[in-house]
């Protein structure tokens, strides 16, 4: 990790746009917006001026959250690899299976729309506040039943539409570091002294090895510095990934990822 930190350069962020999941280039995207503000820059002009200890901090906050976002990833996988949707696809899932299937049992005949009405005589006796007793024709109860499972069965269908088309716009990663809730720590717990050194090295390199020695920092553009934001959560990401498979690979005993490589 260390030579990593040491050589990685910022046109590595066009890599991982393209090779690292949509989820979770659109909830950077989201987090860094969330801090530098959502401006277009053509039409205004940010700039930023920071204390050297500010930005410190906030290029370690963001390599964390990189290394939160990885670890998140991996069990969003891990859910969809053992299908277990969560509760809004359940939810969702069971609307549209309802919707569905009542309406194919109507298109094929199962639900005879109508042909209830053979061979039926009576009265439905229904109880009016004002009223009293009142009764209806069965015939007219009947058709009045199927004209209201109908409507119901349409609004069903809608709504599942409607939830469907909000499920596909959700993101998956963020939902479940929401999900996590309280538990959003455990996320970061496997952080140790060599992920913290990586952490330090990085940030050393970006601002310099003397930049507790300059207040403030030069100004920045707001752009500049949601670049600066998204390379360095990149990298967290990307730190995580060589964490786990260091830890997998040390596991293992494989004699050949040594301390000599890129960890």
């Amino acid at each position: 990790m260390t030579n990593y930190v040491q050589t990685v350069e910022p046109t590595m962020v066009a890599d991982f746009k393209t090779e690292a999941p949509a989820c979770v280039v659109d909830a950077i995207y989201k987090t860094v917006f969330n801090t530098t503000g959502i401006l277009p820059p053509q039409f205004f002009e940010v700039s930023v001026r920071s204390a050297s200890n500010s930005l410190e901090q906030l290029l370690y906050t963001y390599l964390l959250k990189g290394f939160m976002y990885r670890n998140a990833m991996i069990r969003v996988d891990l859910k969809a690899s053992l299908a277990l949707p969560s509760a809004p696809e359940n939810f969702l899932n069971g609307g549209l299976a309802t919707a569905e299937s009542l309406q194919q049992s109507a298109e094929d005949g199962s639900i005879a729309t109508g042909r209830q009405l053979r061979d039926v005589t009576g009265t439905v006796l229904n109880w009016h506040n004002e009223q009293g007793v009142k009764s209806t024709p069965v015939q007219a109860y009947i058709q009045q039943m199927e004209a209201d499972n109908a409507h119901l069965r349409q609004q069903n269908a809608e709504l599942g539409r409607l939830l469907q088309r909000q499920h596909h716009h959700q993101n998956a990663l963020l939902s479940e570091i929401n999900e996590l809730g309280p538990g959003t720590p455990l996320l970061t717990e496997d952080v140790g002294e060599d992920v913290h050194m990586a952490f330090r090295l990085f940030v050393e390199r970006q601002l310099g090895p003397d930049h507790q020695d300059v207040n403030p920092l030069p100004e920045v553009s707001g752009q500049e510095l949601a670049v600066l934001l998204f390379y360095t959560m990149a990298v967290g990401y990307n730190l995580c990934s060589m964490h786990i498979s260091h830890g997998i690979a040390s596991s293992l005993d494989v004699a050949d990822y040594s301390d000599d490589d890129d960890y």
